[in-house]
């Protein structure tokens, strides 16, 4: 299968053309002849989404492109719609991490599902495939509407369309009464039912022609042309995902850090793994587990390079967390302290402790009452052991 065996090794890093992408198969039950299915788009989609929101618990903002053929892109479609429409925060994570969306033979304007109906006959799964009729459109017409609106604007989601060119042997019984693909030829789905990108996707980029049949369009060999321009395709795609991931970021979430990425650190990685470990962010032993830590404390001699291995974490944790907020704070002194926290309340727009004569303590238990998930990252750290507690009993906030 060429989206296991093939395309992870095509979607490179344009810098050093190391492997970028993770590649997971969906599957779901399309069976049409003696179904015992009575699932509607809606729920195959509902089904969809539930599957995703593993992506949610991890690095849930790297960006998402999804591939769907045929059925499989209206559950795309609907799905996205209820992403789009839903207030759950996973939900919105989810939805933000998408960039693109490929459709391989879709019926957006519907197919011809004449040789399906007999095959449903008045079988449970009737309903959806009338729903996906060429005949009967106001489904996919509804779909197709409410899919624009899932969209956002322009910029935030590539949409690609690739449409067949070769008609299909339809459906019908053999001499045994057995359902086979050996009917008439047609062209199951149309071009331009096929293919229904935006006014600025109309070029040869986002809409393109395959010489196959509907069923052998995503099914690709070794050296094929077809799929050269498929995977040629998505590796384009890929590397504007991951040029495009400030779009992600939320307007609740800030970095604050006063020192800028050092690209000439390395080595180190073997107390950042364990960083990352402390904070439930790293490869868990399966011997071994250990339970996420809301405060990690590095310690060691001056000029061992402790700051730089923070100002790394800082930056991988803005990295690959989008939405979490990342302060960084002086505390040699109580006015350093008190001007780092000046400095998150300015950023964030919240000056209500900006009075004189506030305790360190009254300061964090103000500020964790309006901060959103964070890392704070304090360094040179003096007595501060009561107000560090309290960050650390709340447990969306991290203290490093």
């Amino acid at each position: 299968m060429w989206l296991r065996d093939s395309l992870p090794n095509h979607l490179t890093s344009e810098t050093d053309n190391r492997p970028m992408a993770r590649v997971m198969i969906y599957g779901y039950e399309s069976t049409v002849a003696h179904s015992k299915s009575i699932q509607t788009l809606d729920d195959l989609a509902t089904t969809f989404c539930s599957s995703l929101l593993a992506l949610a618990a991890g690095a849930t903002t790297r960006p998402i492109i999804l591939i769907g053929h045929s059925l499989g892109g209206l559950v795309i479609k609907q799905a996205l719609i209820s992403l789009s429409r839903s207030t759950i925060p996973d939900d919105q994570k989810l939805i933000r991490a998408v960039y693109g969306v490929i459709f391989f033979g879709t019926p957006h304007d519907g197919m011809d599902t004449s040789s399906l109906i007999p095959m449903a006959g008045d079988g449970p799964n009737r309903f959806l495939i009338d729903s996906i009729s060429c005949i009967y459109s106001q489904v996919t017409d509804k779909l197709q509407q409410d899919f624009y609106c899932s969209l956002g604007r322009k910029g935030d989601m590539e949409v690609f369309c690739f449409y067949e060119t070769l008609e299909s042997p339809t459906a019908a019984q053999d001499t045994n009464g057995e359902w086979k693909m050996i009917g008439s030829s047609a062209v199951l789905v149309t071009k331009s039912s096929a293919t229904h990108c935006r006014s600025w996707e109309d070029g040869t980029e986002h809409i393109c022609a395959i010489a196959r049949t509907h069923s052998d369009m995503v099914k690709f060999g070794p050296n094929d042309h077809d799929y050269k321009n498929v995977w040629l395709r998505i590796l384009r795609l890929s590397r504007r995902a991951t040029d495009a991931r400030a779009r992600l970021r939320t307007t609740t979430s800030n970095f604050l850090v006063p020192y800028r990425q050092n690209p000439d650190f390395v080595g180190r990685s073997d107390i950042s793994d364990k960083i990352k470990l402390q904070f439930g962010l790293g490869q868990q032993s399966e011997h071994e587990p250990s339970q996420p830590r809301r405060r990690v404390s590095l310690y060691g001699l001056g000029g061992v390079g402790k700051t730089q291995i923070v100002l790394a974490y800082a930056y991988w944790v803005h990295d690959i967390y989008p939405d979490t907020s990342v302060f960084w704070v002086h505390t040699s002194n109580a006015d350093r302290f008190r001007a780092a926290y000046a400095s998150i309340a300015e950023k964030c727009e919240n000056c209500f402790f900006l009075l004189r004569g506030a305790t360190i303590e009254k300061l964090i238990n103000k500020a964790i009452s309006w901060l959103g998930t964070y890392l704070i990252a304090i360094t040179d750290l003096f007595s501060l052991q009561r107000g560090i507690s309290k960050l650390e009993s709340n447990s969306t906030k991290e203290v490093l």
